[in-house]
């Protein structure tokens, strides 16, 4: 079988997918950020962004901004979610597949513009938000000085044991798709 490379683009879709459609996967990604708090009564506002973007299909994908700086950047995923309150926050992911790279400032751009879209109303006007890489554990272990400023990391070993495809991705890559780490954690924290 010959080996076929997945792209950034389809990770983000079965990501984003699986996000909006499997419940025990939105717990289990929600479980590890600053709002896991707040589940279970947590709603994920996927209709109301893409009436807010004005785009019927993957509203997520693509979050571009121009900062106040006139610096440039963008969100690869990004949600909104609101509690049974009305707070609502954003989770803010860049997904690095195997082989990526980091941009110079590439991490340190993301909580300025999470900050920067908080109660702008094309983004729903969260209040709150958390900003995470998803990668390969060898990619944030390469690059854990340039991952700090991300509030956290996933790995894309966690999320295989719910999506396959990003096993594929690391097998296809030449990458252990085994857990990488031995306590079996699945969403690892950086160090301060």
């Amino acid at each position: 079988m010959p080996n076929v490379k997945i792209t950034e683009k389809q990770l983000d879709i079965a990501f984003a997918d699986m996000l909006n459609g499997n419940e025990a996967f939105r717990d289990w990604v929600l479980s590890g950020s600053k709002f896991a708090h707040l589940r279970p009564n947590l709603r994920l506002l996927t209709e109301e962004l893409s009436k807010s973007r004005r785009m019927p299909a993957h509203s997520w994908r693509h979050v571009w901004c121009v900062m106040p700086d006139g610096t440039e950047g963008e969100t690869d995923i990004f949600t909104v979610f609101e509690a049974s309150d009305g707070y609502r926050f954003a989770l803010h992911f860049e997904n690095k597949p195997p082989h990526g790279i980091l941009r110079p400032n590439q991490g340190d751009a993301y909580p300025k513009r999470a900050e920067f879209l908080s109660g702008h109303p094309r983004y729903l006007r969260y209040e709150g938000w958390e900003t995470a890489i998803i990668a390969p554990q060898a990619f944030i272990s390469r690059y854990a000085d340039e991952c700090r400023p991300f509030d956290r990391t996933i790995t894309y070993e966690a999320i295989a044991e719910w999506i396959p495809l990003f096993g594929q991705a690391l097998a296809g890559a030449g990458a252990s798709s085994r857990p990488a780490i031995a306590t079996g954690a699945s969403i690892v924290s950086l160090p301060s």
